[in-house]
């Protein structure tokens, strides 16, 4: 005998459903009956969990954001520091860039989800924006400070872009390059494959924030640095 499922297992199996249909159809392409269908319930049950599409579609982020919480605490018990910030922009390349090589079962990290932030993109922007807004912002206080010390420190030209806009601009790359690999054939002819590809993005985009050569060296080492990202998802995943 098939276990009944709990209301939130259902839930959560609704939304899982909707997930790629969003990510593939965007929201107005998509239809209840749809998603129903691919849940495997029918739309009246449906409608007692989401009373309506945007209902299921606002609750598609917290689903996808689900680790917000744990995500905030582990950022603020980071140290503002040069190798924090070589850290932070390893770390925004390899889990936007090598999505589904990271964490390839998580929400965030997989191809459906990628599709759906650029399905919000070329429509209302409003799934994109939220996820910004909980996933990207809570990053930036700690940017900022770390770009200060790195100033300080004499491991960073003062001049140039603002710190605020030196993580958009590591931000928007990583993204593109992931968007650039959803199909299955590669659009761009890259020379180097993933991990290669990633370590010279990261190696861009820091010598384009005006990180120094002798910072580099001292603080960019990608095996080590592998660490902090396993250390990351260990604390959304113990």
């Amino acid at each position: 005998m098939v276990p009944r499922l709990t209301a939130d297992e259902r839930r959560q199996t609704i939304l899982a459903a909707a997930l790629p249909l969003f990510a593939n159809r965007g929201f107005n392409g998509t239809t209840t009956r749809q998603i129903a269908d691919a849940a495997g319930v029918s739309e009246a049950l449906m409608y007692r969990h989401f009373p309506s599409k945007e209902d299921l579609y606002v609750a598609l982020h917290e689903f996808c954001c689900a680790n917000t919480d744990v995500f905030a605490r582990f950022i603020d018990n980071l140290t503002p520091s040069t190798s924090t910030l070589v850290h932070s922009v390893y770390f925004m390349q390899i889990t936007i860039f090598l999505h589904k090589q990271t964490d390839p079962e998580n929400n965030v990290n997989n191809v459906h989800f990628c599709r759906l932030m650029m399905t919000s993109l070329l429509d209302d922007g409003d799934f994109a924006r939220m996820f910004i807004a909980d996933q990207v912002m809570p990053w930036l206080d700690l940017w900022k400070a770390c770009v200060a010390t790195a100033v300080a420190e004499g491991d960073m030209l003062a001049e140039g872009v603002t710190p605020a806009n030196k993580l958009w601009f590591t931000h928007h790359l990583a993204v593109m390059m992931a968007v650039t690999h959803l199909p299955e054939r590669d659009v761009i002819p890259y020379p180097n494959k993933s991990y290669n590809l990633c370590d010279e993005a990261v190696l861009f985009c820091l010598r384009g924030m005006g990180l120094t050569e002798k910072a580099i060296a001292s603080h960019y080492n990608p095996k080590a640095i592998q660490l902090f990202t396993q250390k990351f998802f260990k604390a959304l995943n113990p």
